[in-house]
This record gives C-alpha cells, sequence and structure tokens, in this order.
C-alpha cells in the first residue's frame, strides 16, 4: 500500500500484530477499492460476536 494509501487509515486503530493478516487486509482495501468513509461504516455497523475466532472464519 502506498504511503498516501496508508495516511488515510491514521483515523484507525490495528489490532493485529500480524504482518500477514495485515498486508491480507491492505490488499483486500485495494481490490475492493474501499475508501475511509466506506471502512469507517463497515466498522461502526459491524462487529464479530463475542467468543468467535479468526479460525471460525478460516483466517
Amino acid at each position: 500500500m502506498e504511503s498516501k494509501d496508508l495516511e488515510q487509515l491514521r483515523r484507525f486503530e490495528v489490532i493485529t500484530n500480524s504482518e500477514e493478516e495485515m498486508s491480507r487486509c491492505e490488499k483486500l482495501l485495494e481490490e475492493k477499492k474501499i475508501n475511509r468513509q466506506e471502512l469507517a461504516l463497515i466498522l461502526f455497523c459491524l462487529r464479530v460476536r463475542h467468543g468467535l475466532s479468526r479460525e471460525d472464519f478460516g483466517i
């Protein structure tokens, strides 16, 4: 991801320590052309239910 794109994510808190996971996330945002406003809307509307893990989603 280019530095200008990373700058757009400054309002978000990275909650993973996995470089591989973060790389996949950045790639997905680029491929789907999800902008900061769209990402914020998704995150404000949804979260994973308590008790579920990454493994439950194949991550």
